[in-house]
């Protein structure tokens, strides 16, 4: 800012129950003990002319915007107060500093400038017709006028003329500010600062390219919250405020309802919205429902978000996929205005417990077991129901050509090893662990028992092959094709063709019956005559055992 000239300033001090006049001419009439807020100060002959003489020197009356200015040259070892009141002056026209003056008190106006580096300036001064005095808590006068308490320099400086304007509503989450500034220099910054404090303590400047006008838009405003924003201007170490405005974005006029699911599924639903919608500004808005599986789903606690398939005039809908099975779900509708959120009440729906589903790209069957196991539809190595896929010898994990005591590496003969565990469920000898990955694995001899007693039994031709159908109680089955196996104990094979298939079937548990010799493992036996646990007395109950070296099926569960 330009510099007019310096005055040289003599420090002065006050009394702890007045002030000390810095001119004899006003100190016969100037209070120096307790007075009344309601006694207006031209009761002791003061007039505007005696405070325009005692700040003579310390404050410069503006003649061009009709404001008082303070300022000093050496701020560094300044402290000032300058206070006065003028209840005639309504609150909307006053600047009020950005400093603490709460000690002030009383229902009056008040103009203050405490600190260094401030400059706060009240337009329309010379309405100002009666003048009241500033008093603490005691009814002590403080001030009326400057004082400063300790200075050596003031510069009259030439003070910019600030103007906030009235905010314009863009829509629900937008608005535009604008101001103006006179009486800046080239190197000056000019802009708006906006906050959410009325003090603009925690303000953001918004700095203006030119000199002169500025707007700026406001986005991703809440509704109903209350922003303050005002024109501000650098001007060296000072920085000076206009006029403090505020704002609160309106709410648009919403209805939200909440409709009812329908076609619900293990792992999908189909939900229902509507809404009723009156806008005053033009705005972008958004359908949608919020799920989560806790209650009250928002925009801050939801788990699913879904836009409506089909939006009609007020009515919306939405398919929602990939949900867990036997979960209740909570959901609500919501409309998006802007950034803010209306929603309808919440509902609720439950899924039912899949009884089909995909784990890690293989199908499986729920067959309503007690345990509640779940049986894959393909054998390891088939890629359909009706196909056998591969033969393995068990604890193996890979085909080969022959199947005979001589290549298999667990039993106990020819210097071969059978540290083998009894169960390799889920180990690294399961071959549909090794092979399917997840929580794929072979069945244990007590979850085949499961199958085969809690399974109705059917021997029937499917695809090109005879198989056994087992049905479960709630009405799932799976197909267990007969394959037949491959082992120079069993009937037509040589250890290296298939026998039997077509004709039986033999599927390995993953469950050992003692380890002797190539160690003896327990298998399910299905023929056209029955489905049994041995291979020699078809309905008996006793456990049927085989080489471990043979090859057989495997049909993988998980839980």
């Amino acid at each position: 800012m330009k510099k007019n000239s310096i005055f040289t300033i003599v420090a002065l001090a006050f009394t702890a129950f007045g002030i000390l006049s810095c001119s004899d001419e006003v100190s016969s009439v100037w209070p120096d003990n307790k007075v009344s807020p309601n006694v207006p100060l031209a009761e002791w002959g003061i007039s505007m002319d005696d405070v325009a003489k005692r700040m003579e020197g310390y404050v410069t009356l503006s003649q061009t915007n009709n404001s008082l200015l303070y300022t000093d040259g050496n701020t560094s070892k300044q402290t000032y107060a300058f206070l006065f009141t003028n209840n005639q002056l309504s609150a909307s026209s006053v600047v009020m500093p950005s400093k603490d003056l709460s000690v002030y008190t009383g229902a009056y106006n008040h103009i203050g400038l405490i600190g260094t580096k401030d400059v706060y300036t009240n337009t329309n001064l010379n309405t100002i017709t009666t003048l009241y005095p500033a008093i603490d808590a005691d009814n002590t006068l403080c001030a009326v006028g400057f004082l400063p308490i300790e200075t050596d320099t003031y510069e009259e400086l030439e003070i910019p003329v600030l103007t906030t304007n009235e905010p314009k509503i863009i829509d629900y989450s937008s608005v535009e500010v604008s101001g103006s500034a006179t009486g800046l220099q080239a190197d000056d910054s000019f802009g708006i600062i906006f906050g959410n404090e009325s003090s603009l303590s925690d303000g953001v400047k918004l700095k203006s390219t030119e000199i002169g006008d500025c707007s700026f838009t406001l986005t991703q405003l809440e509704i109903g919250k209350t922003y303050y924003f005002c024109t501000y201007a650098d001007a060296g170490d000072i920085t000076y405020l206009g006029q403090i405005l505020s704002f609160i974005i309106p709410s648009p006029n919403i209805s939200v309802t909440t409709g009812a699911s329908e076609n619900i599924t293990s792992n999908s639903v189909t939900i229902n919205g509507s809404a009723d919608i009156s806008l005053d500004y033009e705005s972008e808005y958004e359908y949608g429902f919020f799920l989560n599986t806790s209650g009250n789903p928002s925009k801050s606690n939801y788990v699913i978000d879904v836009k409506p398939d089909i939006t009609q005039t007020k009515n919306f809908k939405a398919n929602v996929s990939n949900l867990q099975d036997n979960t209740t779900y909570y959901y609500c509708a919501y409309v998006r205005c802007g950034e803010g959120y209306f929603y309808g009440s919440t509902k609720s729906f439950s899924t039912p417990k899949a009884t089909k589903g995909i784990l890690a790209g293989h199908e499986w069957v729920d067959l309503g077991l007690p345990s509640g196991l779940k049986w894959a539809t393909c054998n390891v190595g088939a890629t359909s129901p009706w196909r056998c896929g591969d033969y393995y010898a068990w604890g193996e994990t890979y085909t080969k050509y022959s199947y005979s005591s001589d290549n298999y590496p667990y039993g106990n003969t020819n210097s071969h090893s059978y540290n083998i565990p009894y169960d390799i469920s889920g180990t690294s000898y399961d071959v549909a662990r090794t092979l399917w990955g997840s929580t794929w694995r072979m069945p244990t001899f007590s979850e085949i028992r499961e199958l085969y007693y809690y399974c109705s039994f059917s021997w029937e031709y499917y695809n090109g092959i005879y198989g056994a159908w087992m049905t479960g109680q709630n009405g799932n089955s799976i197909f267990l094709p007969a394959g037949g196996g491959i082992g120079k104990g069993f009937t037509g094979s040589n250890g290296t063709s298939v026998a039997g298939q077509g004709t039986y079937g033999r599927y390995w548990s993953a469950t050992m019956a003692y380890k002797q010799n190539w160690n003896e493992v327990k298998y399910l036996f299905f023929k056209q005559e029955g489905i049994s646990l041995t291979s020699y007395v078809l309905g008996s109950y006793s456990d049927t055992n085989t080489n471990g070296f043979n090859g057989l099926l495997v049909r993988p569960v998980t839980k």
